[in-house]
């Protein structure tokens, strides 16, 4: 009994491993990232690597080259939410905004992100430094090289280099 459980699980584990994945369209190898290619399914958009394996699973509605906004990241889209993932597939902004700036304009490894028409930053791990809750936010330095002056029900005000709002 043991050795026909045995012989089972096998058969099933060589049936999986020889089970080729298939996608409506593939692109060519090394246009987005070396070694991958990019796959529609069902009008979803992912990567595969060249033995096959699936880097990133097709869910995106688009994605963008890898460094056109931020080095070793795409710019992906999902129910018109854009995130981004990495060079290892991986998911590093969930898609929530509505806009995302490029990185740098405004602080060193940071881009403006943009939510229900509120504005916000987000750093260059991933990491939401200033929610989306402001109504503007000005460029460091037009006040103060420390300062950036923000727009918050009305009101002005400044946040510093690490995010935080200067209160009074």
């Amino acid at each position: 009994m043991k050795q026909l459980l045995l012989i089972a699980m096998f058969a099933l584990a060589a049936k999986a491993s020889f089970t080729q994945t298939v996608f409506d369209k593939i692109g060519y190898f090394g246009e987005y990232q070396d070694e991958w290619a990019l796959v529609e399914d069902e009008g979803k958009l992912g990567f595969i690597n060249k033995e096959g394996q699936v880097i990133v699973k097709p869910e995106f509605d688009k994605i963008g080259y890898f460094g056109e906004i931020q080095k070793k990241w795409a710019l992906v889209e999902l129910d018109n939410k854009l995130g981004f993932i990495d060079d290892e597939g991986q998911c590093v902004v969930k898609p929530q905004y509505d806009k995302i700036g490029y990185f740098n304009e405004y602080k060193c490894d940071w881009a403006l992100v943009e939510l229900n028409g509120k504005f916000g930053f987000i750093d260059d791990e991933g990491q939401e430094i200033v929610p989306p809750i402001y109504d503007a936010i000005g460029y460091f330095g037009e006040f103060d090289r420390n300062l950036a002056e923000v727009t918050l029900n009305g009101k002005k005000t400044f946040i510093n280099r690490e995010g935080q709002l200067i209160t009074q």
